[in-house]
């Protein structure tokens, strides 16, 4: 009777950790992209939606009345990475990284301000430290590197093989992710790594800090996420729940969420401290690339590979985190120019999205 009521609890155990409400049907699909969607982000402000894709363009979204605003060329090859400076203070900056051997920087006016070339192989992570001073940038072959944002220079290279994912710390710690399953941790001007977090038992894909810089989540091909405490280096939950490994990583502005993507075909949703499972978001690709989360808590933005298409696009749900909201699409004024306090200037292409059928 005792081994009963034992497995008994275990069972129950088991259910709860891995109980979650799944939803297969967004509110909105993004389109316009030729080719597979590769990276997605909110603006800071949650007005704007970012993708970036092999067809080799950024394209701007409304995040709310969901119009392509804007398109960004530039690179030559697919467009793999996306990140945003915290523009505390100070005027926003977008990164982008690409399969054309470059990392380019641009305004919020969608002016190239940067153009870091002169890698042999694809840029496959980036990242801006907290103050907006230095932009990270990472590479198979050609390890880190660290450029100055005031003059455009490299500042520091430190050789570290087959880098995968970047996230810096406010104390200007800089943990990197590569094939090893340890998270190599940096702070310049130290010439060798400062320390190593152990916990994965897989390659490390994607690392994440949050808002405030009080944590660290990381995603690894052993099909877990895991929750650091940045300062302290300690663990605070392991997120079980994929069926494969664990590609991308989104924090709530809030610190009260996590989203993971992964090459299950799944994004799920956790609680960041407890580590609770609370929503997966099934049934629109495969191989998850990534993920973003509104700093309302109110969406979740998904990237993923489709099939058998040639308008790929960004699919954004209901987080079911907060009430959902309900917004018309707007119609364009005369002229075909849509109305919008646009961070970039004059939309080039506005196509309305499309909503799924039966929604």
């Amino acid at each position: 009777m005792k081994k009963q009521l034992i497995a008994l609890a275990f069972l129950i155990m088991g259910c709860q950790v891995f109980a979650q409400t799944v939803i297969t049907k967004p509110k909105f699909i993004y389109p316009g992209h030729s080719d597979l969607v590769e990276g997605v982000a909110f603006s800071p402000d949650g007005k704007y939606l970012f993708s970036t894709s092999w067809d080799k363009n950024v394209h701007m979204y409304s995040a709310d009345s969901v119009w392509l605003i804007k398109k960004i060329g530039g690179h030559n090859a697919a467009i793999t990475q996306i990140a945003f400076s915290r523009p505390r203070n100070k005027p926003m900056l977008i990164a982008t990284a690409s399969k054309d051997f470059s990392v380019k920087g641009w305004d919020s006016t969608g002016m190239l301000k940067y153009d870091f070339v002169g890698y042999n192989t694809a840029v496959t992570a980036i990242a801006f430290d907290f103050a907006a001073k230095n932009l990270y940038t990472g590479s198979a072959e050609q390890g880190l590197n660290m450029y100055d944002l005031a003059t455009g220079e490299k500042k520091r290279n430190m050789m570290l093989p087959n880098i995968n994912a970047i996230a810096c710390a406010k104390d200007g710690q800089v943990f990197i992710g590569t094939n090893d399953p340890a998270i190599t941790i940096i702070k310049f001007p130290a010439a060798a790594p400062t320390g190593t977090l152990v916990g994965h038992s897989g390659p490390i894909n994607a690392l994440e800090i949050s808002y405030s810089g009080k944590y660290l989540v990381s995603g690894s091909s052993d099909k877990t996420a895991i929750v650091w405490e940045a300062a302290t280096k300690k663990q605070i939950a392991v997120l079980k729940g994929h069926t494969w490994k664990v590609t991308c990583i989104a924090i709530s502005r809030d610190e009260k969420y996590v989203v993971t993507g992964s090459n299950d075909g799944t994004a799920k949703v956790w609680e960041l401290t407890t580590g609770k499972l609370l929503y997966s978001y099934e049934g629109y690709g495969y191989n998850v690339r990534s993920v973003a989360i509104s700093p309302d808590n109110s969406k979740i933005a998904v990237a993923s590979y489709e099939r058998n298409t040639t308008n790929h696009g960004v699919r954004v749900y209901d987080s079911g985190l907060v009430a959902p909201t309900s917004v018309p699409l707007p119609e364009p004024e005369k002229g075909g120019t849509l109305t919008s306090d646009s961070l970039l200037a004059l939309p080039e292409r506005k196509v309305p999205a499309i909503k799924p059928k039966g929604h």
